[in-house]
């Protein structure tokens, strides 16, 4: 072989090495790229999915917050009407007058039980599908339940009062009565603590996922 020749194949062979490497390059280049790509749709498919699920405790989170908020309502308007009885209750001058503030207050435990029970059902009939909603859902379903066991309870005290047959009984019917009512009494108000506990954190965790979810619209 001439000394032409091998340098013509000696530039050759450097050429194609050249080109081999350029070649492996290139296809570096585009398997990274692609990888790149492929990160960037499954981070995008991540924060999609991530964003439908924030949409969706969201949506439940209105749906609890309205129920919850209903006790309150309602709660407002007995503590009226027994503001009201407890008017009527400072002036009365007979046993006729006592049974009847009595029975003031009794229509209006009844007409909240009927409530409870109302919102006892809707609660029930939920399906969250968030786990600490559902957490929630079930505790504060303990203690609406609660609240109607505590009110019939008082009302049950206050029947002591109207099925009094003389005022001569009236006495010891009374102080009965009060031993009965201070015991709901106390266990409302151990129950009203619980809700205020419970209805905070549900806010607490509603605006969290509200927060998150805002921030995530705004990225994508």
């Amino acid at each position: 072989m001439s000394k032409s020749n091998k340098v013509l194949i000696i530039g050759a062979s450097v050429a194609l090495g050249v080109i081999a490497v350029v070649a492996l390059g290139v296809g570096w280049m585009q398997f990274v790229s692609f990888r790149n790509e492929q990160a960037e749709r499954a981070e995008a498919e991540e924060r999609e999915a991530r964003q439908e699920a924030l949409n969706a405790i969201s949506a439940e989170c209105r749906d609890l917050r309205r129920i919850v908020n209903q006790t309150g309502d309602f709660m407002q308007e007995f503590e009226a009407e027994i503001q009201v009885f407890s008017d009527n209750a400072s002036q009365v001058e007979t046993l006729q007058d006592i049974k009847s503030a009595a029975t003031e207050y009794t229509d209006a435990v009844d007409t909240v039980v009927v409530r409870l029970d109302g919102l006892t059902s809707e609660l029930e009939s939920k399906t969250y599908q968030d786990e600490t909603l559902k957490g929630f859902q079930s505790e504060y379903t303990k203690v609406v339940k609660g609240f109607r066991t505590s009110l019939l309870e008082a009302g049950q005290a206050m029947n002591i009062i109207i099925s009094t047959p003389s005022e001569a009984e009236l006495p010891s019917r009374i102080d009965k009565s009060q031993e009965q009512t201070m015991a709901a009494v106390s266990s409302i108000e151990e129950l009203s603590n619980t809700e205020d506990k419970l209805i905070s954190d549900v806010n607490a965790y509603c605006e969290e996922t509200n927060i998150e979810r805002n921030e995530l619209q705004t990225t994508n």
